[in-house]
């Protein structure tokens, strides 16, 4: 009767302990936007099921700025002073790809944005962050996912990582 109670709760922690441990533990990755010296877009996407491209929730967060000033190192590469966008543009495939929003950020100004993604089978899998306008930007794009991995179709990665820059 012993081993039996004992199976019983060794059994019963093992699985609660699993899923609760694997759910608590989100994946996330990041990708830099620096217009000044070059790096001009960033592309972030998730998906569950590598093989099969099935739909994967994640949240999206964006925050850049739009400098006012020229860039001292890469004074050939800079812009400065130029009210602009950031443009949010659904990359997926190719009949989602028109799907563009244009966030305006005056010279000067940050501009932060919270975006969810991934709840519908290739249609929100993939973003890409970038540039628009005359903006010089400088900023971070983040995705956090709890059950996705990463996009294949994120270009540059292969499925690697969630987010990168193109």
């Amino acid at each position: 009767m012993k081993k039996a109670i004992w199976f019983l709760a060794v059994a019963l922690m093992f699985s609660w302990s699993v899923p609760a441990t694997h759910a608590l533990q989100p994946k996330s990755d990041f990708d830099q936007i620096y217009v000044p010296g070059g790096d001009l877009s960033a592309t972030c996407g998730a998906v569950f099921n590598i093989g099969t491209l099935s739909k994967a929730a994640f949240v999206l967060y964006i925050t850049m700025t739009n400098r006012p000033e020229a860039d001292l190192d890469f004074p050939n590469l800079s812009i400065g002073g130029v009210d602009g966008f950031v443009r949010v543009q659904n990359m997926t495939n190719a009949f989602v790809q028109d799907d563009v929003i244009d966030y305006a950020i005056p010279v000067g100004t940050t501009l932060q944005i919270t975006l969810a993604g991934g709840s519908s089978f290739d249609v929100d899998q993939i973003y890409r962050v970038s540039a628009f306008g005359g903006a010089n930007l400088v900023g971070q794009v983040s995705l956090i996912t709890d059950k996705g991995r990463p996009h294949p179709g994120v270009p540059g990665n292969g499925g690697v990582f969630f987010c990168t820059d193109n």
